[in-house]
């Protein structure tokens, strides 16, 4: 399982980011945080933070980031833009920007809240992976479901804000093939407990998450 945290302004020979590095760690970085300061990394569209903001996607802002990666290396992938609690009309959303994004990077559909998996089948062919996204519940309770279906087409299945061990330790439970999170780069004990989750086993989890 990949995992890619978030950008940190540290020195990279030193400290927390030093030990991403070690680690094989990835960068998931942003619009606003071009060029990366780690590899391997992936491109989010912002449009989270965006979300929080209380403001429409910055496609504008967005698509100068892009002009960007033409003289960066290519991102492990990029997240198509989407609408955050959107449902089924983010995939339409999404699918409006696809042919703007082609050709940067491997393609990843945002999926959450509201949308069903017969919905995402229609579609999936035009995407090189899944990125799970959603609500905290949402995401715990379908995420399984999230990874099967990418599978079942040869694809890779990413699941996003995963900072805690002990959702690390759910996320390799649930067979993605990568994670990310800020959560780990805010203290080093925050970070600590991610490592071990990395790691660690916990027979009884299927039992208390999906039970």
């Amino acid at each position: 399982m990949k995992v890619y945290l978030g950008q940190t302004r540290q020195n990279p020979l030193n400290g927390l980011a030093a030990e991403c590095s070690r680690l094989g760690f990835g960068e998931m970085t942003t619009r606003k945080e071009l060029p990366p300061r780690r590899f391997p990394y992936a491109f989010d569209n912002g449009a989270f933070g965006d979300y929080l903001a209380k403001r429409p996607f910055q496609g504008d802002r967005y698509l100068f980031a892009l002009e960007r990666l033409w003289i960066l290396p290519t991102p492990d992938f990029l997240v198509v833009p989407d609408l955050v609690a959107g449902g089924p009309a983010s995939i339409s959303f999404s699918e409006s920007w696809r042919p703007r994004v082609e050709g940067f990077a491997p393609l990843y559909l945002a999926v959450q809240d509201g949308m069903e998996g017969k919905q995402v089948e229609e579609v999936i062919q035009h995407y090189n992976g899944l990125f799970v996204g959603g609500s905290v519940p949402w995401k715990l309770a379908t995420a399984v479901e999230w990874v099967k279906q990418a599978h079942a087409h040869g694809k890779p299945c990413h699941i996003g804000r995963v900072g805690t061990g002990i959702r690390a330790v759910w996320a390799r439970w649930t067979g993605c093939d990568s994670i990310d999170s800020t959560v780990p780069l805010w203290a080093e004990r925050n970070f600590r407990a991610f490592v071990n989750g990395l790691t660690q086993a916990v027979p009884f989890l299927r039992e208390k998450e999906h039970g």
